[in-house]
């Protein structure tokens, strides 16, 4: 006869509650000073004390590449291409949103032409058209990993700017984010840029020529005759690579157009030419919410003359949103408002909060593998339902091992925010 087993209840963090599991054991609780600081010198053991990355200082050539461009045009993809790191985490849905914030990804590449080995650092950026975040915060986010690299005298060598040939027509967000994008750069740095076409394999050969030429004629031309070269990435290592080689190959370093405006003319983010594109934008759409809103208003006027409830009801929500919109807006303008002090200080509190979620975390793993053998020990002392016993040993593994999965994956962005040598390389 089959005896069933009784399901316990689980506590906040999906464990089967562990005084009920084990009532009987009374082992003394852990010390949370000395939990704290094993936490700590987790934190700090992972990240590296220096790039560790094909053999000693001084040993390999570092260079530096932005990949920029509209968000789903195949940055995080080129990227996994090049690294040969099939994470997931890398395109964006693994465990923590990681295309939406700027992060680098280094690996080795040997040079075709001096078989020279080199450390590529490719920095994936998130795009100005992004659903989860504003403009403001991503121009933010950008501006802050530029100039902080910049002052450690860490210079890109070029920008990937890619663009998927699948998409009819240019559409308002990629137009904005193109000029966002040329005034990041400036011209002086166009002629270290690649205009980049993705997603070939998913258009008949002659559209995808026939939209290149719109490109490059209406689009990209201006950039085209100051020096940027125009590519198409066929959706495989070999020609990721090769477009790489474009820039590793001409071994020039460039001072893109806002790290010199925040850091050597000291200006404030909002008075670099990417923020006066930015708030010339917020503007734009403040006047055309402005517009619906005096719209809504005869609206609503005629509503409450005629009584209807529902139009003024649906009229109502819409000026809500409208107002919200408005207000958001005048958010983000103020936002850029801040220096380069400021911007440092803004990102690295939020690196702080990052090594404090992941402390969090490690002492959650280290209480619970101290659960999971006293589980062990249990069944080793044929105590308590061995069948029972087995069950609650499967899931407390299968936790921990997504919990580990979490805590690894937290310290591999805060090591790509921090702007140095991301630690999973070689795994």
């Amino acid at each position: 006869m089959v005896t069933n087993v009784p399901t316990e209840p689980l506590d906040e963090d999906g464990f089967p509650d562990f005084q009920n599991v084990i009532s009987s054991l009374q082992e003394p609780p852990l010390d949370d000073s000395a939990r704290e600081s094993r936490a700590d010198e987790s934190f700090d053991s992972f990240l590296p004390l220096s790039s560790g990355i094909g053999g000693g200082s001084g040993s390999v050539e570092d260079v530096w590449v932005a990949v920029m461009g509209v968000t789903g045009a195949g940055k995080s993809s080129f990227i996994q291409l090049c690294t040969g790191n099939n994470r997931p985490d890398i395109i964006g849905h693994g465990l923590v949103g990681y295309t939406q914030v700027v992060q680098e990804y280094p690996f080795m590449y040997k040079d075709r032409k001096t078989n020279a080995d080199i450390r590529v650092h490719l920095i994936d950026t998130p795009g100005f058209d992004d659903t989860n975040r504003g403009d403001a915060d991503v121009l933010k986010d950008i501006a802050t990993w530029l100039s902080a690299t910049y002052k450690k005298k860490t210079l890109l060598s070029g920008v990937l700017y890619l663009h998927r040939i699948i998409d009819p027509r240019m559409a308002g967000s990629a137009k904005r984010n193109l000029l966002m994008f040329m005034q990041l750069c400036g011209p002086q740095c166009f002629e270290n840029v690649v205009l980049t076409t993705t997603m070939w394999s998913q258009v008949p050969q002659d559209i995808g020529e026939a939209r290149e030429r719109e490109l490059v004629e209406t689009f990209w031309g201006h950039m085209k005759n100051k020096g940027s070269m125009v590519a198409r990435h066929e959706g495989n290592k070999e020609s990721a690579l090769s477009i790489l080689d474009l820039i590793i190959g001409k071994r020039k370093k460039i001072t893109l157009q806002i790290q010199h405006e925040l850091v050597e003319n000291k200006k404030d983010l909002d008075q670099t030419a990417a923020g006066q594109q930015l708030d010339q934008d917020i503007r734009r759409e403040r006047q055309k919410h402005e517009g619906e809103m005096r719209e809504l208003k005869r609206n609503m006027d005629e509503a409450i003359r005629k009584n209807d409830a529902v139009a003024k009801a649906h009229i109502a929500e819409v000026q809500k949103e409208l107002k919200a919109k408005i207000e958001e807006g005048d958010k983000a303008r103020e936002s850029i408002r801040a220096n380069y002090e400021k911007l440092q200080k803004e990102r690295e509190e939020e690196i702080e909060k990052i090594k404090d979620r992941i402390n969090e975390q490690v002492k959650q793993l280290e209480q619970r593998t101290e659960q999971c053998d006293m589980l062990r020990q249990k069944l080793i002392d044929g105590q308590g339902n061995p069948a029972q016993i087995e069950r609650y040993l499967q899931t407390y593994e299968k936790k921990i091992d997504e919990l580990e999965k979490k805590v690894e994956a937290q310290k591999a962005m805060a090591e790509r925010r921090k702007g140095g040598v991301s630690a999973e390389f070689g795994k």
